[in-house]
């Protein structure tokens, strides 16, 4: 629903050259850094990266909002021959607009912290030079919404918590003749606990019983793909240095959906270049 935009949106966040800085790595033996007593390479980042938001919520308007924005980033990577594990963690705050009224330059605000944490075993499949692996993700996401300009917008306080299962292709490539490494993963929930307001464009200040804090723990629900759907998809080229550090150019994608009343949609498109620290 967003195609006739999208071209032009990632466009601008290619054009901008926003850098970012996670970290992230797939094990060699062959110039693999620094490891721990116990066998793995571990890396840190701290960054940012260029987002391109895109919003539908009926408890701020039926309209859609969109925006190019910058997206700070944590990441810290464990992995060894036969077991991976990411934390990562994204923040964002962005005053989203929309087409329909832009000379009146009209904003709904959105604040958003996300933390992923993948667990991922070597899978015992050959593949041409390329690694497998698989297992779980545990995500929790919170977001705040509001649009002053709208004095019947509710202000949206949400939270999902979920646990799904996510995968892994790593293919070793020659980059400069430098060893680097292509991956693809891709992660889908199929449990989550969450909560939305139970209101729908009103603000019901006259209860007094009405607080955002009640509402937040009170309306959630627990369900599967019908109340929650996320899904996170990831390509990165991983570039490594003589050091044991390793640079990585990233695309990811990120597609959110939660019903409880009603339903509401989030897009959100990162490009990024990386520079992880290997301890």
């Amino acid at each position: 629903m967003y195609l006739n935009d999208l071209g032009r949106r990632l466009a601008l966040c290619l054009c901008a050259c926003v850098l970012a800085t996670t970290a992230g790595a797939q094990y060699t033996e062959e110039e693999g850094g620094v490891e721990s007593v116990y066998g793995y390479l571990r890396y840190i980042g701290i960054g940012a990266g260029a987002t391109y938001q895109v919003m539908n919520d009926p408890a701020i308007s039926p309209v859609i909002y969109s925006r190019v924005g910058a997206l700070p980033m944590l990441s810290h990577i464990k992995v060894n021959p036969s077991v991976y594990t990411e934390l990562s963690l994204r923040a964002s705050s962005l005053n989203l607009t929309h087409n329909a009224d832009k000379p009146m330059k009209v904003y709904a605000k959105t604040q958003r912290a996300l933390m992923d944490y993948r667990f991922l075993f070597k899978m015992p499949v050959e593949m041409r030079d390329m690694e497998v692996r698989a297992g779980g993700i545990l995500s929790a996401q919170f977001a705040y919404k509001k649009a002053d300009h709208l004095v019947d917008a509710s202000r949206v306080y949400e939270y999902a918590v979920s646990l799904g299962l996510c995968g892994k292709i790593t293919k070793e490539i020659t980059f400069g003749e430098k060893t680097s490494f292509l991956t693809w993963d891709l992660a889908i929930p199929f449990f989550a606990n969450l909560s939305r307001p139970y209101y729908l464009n009103r603000e019901e200040l006259a209860d007094p019983d009405n607080k955002p804090g009640k509402d937040f723990f009170d309306n959630a629900v627990t369900g599967t793909f019908g109340k929650y759907f996320r899904l996170n998809s990831r390509l990165a080229l991983m570039y490594r240095l003589t050091n044991g550090n390793m640079i990585q150019f990233a695309y990811q994608w990120d597609y959110t959906r939660m019903k409880t009343i009603h339903k509401s949609y989030f897009a959100e498109h990162i490009v990024s270049v990386t520079f992880m620290f290997n301890y």
